[in-house]
């Protein structure tokens, strides 16, 4: 069974998430795994552009896009959007 799960930024995906494991734990008795579709990308910027999850939300990466300078949030969704 595949569930995927949607959402604004901060809005409460990983606590649905986490919820629905439990649910599903005392329903089938079975673990269930919790994937970050974000994961692979944000290693990708971590690795390669020296973003990090205290400064994702700010740094300056030194790149520029049509809509201004390119902060670590900006770079992860250029990533997931224009380059996957």
């Amino acid at each position: 069974m595949i569930i995927g799960i949607h959402g604004l930024k901060r809005s409460g995906k990983d606590t649905v998430a986490d919820l629905l494991q439990n649910v599903l734990l005392e329903l089938y008795g079975k673990e269930f795994t919790k994937e970050s579709f974000a994961a692979p990308i944000r290693k990708f910027a971590f690795d390669t552009f020296g973003v990090t999850e205290a400064n994702r939300e700010t740094m300056d990466t030194g790149l520029l896009c049509s809509e201004g300078p390119v902060v670590g949030r900006k770079l992860l969704q250029l990533i997931g959007t224009e380059v996957c």
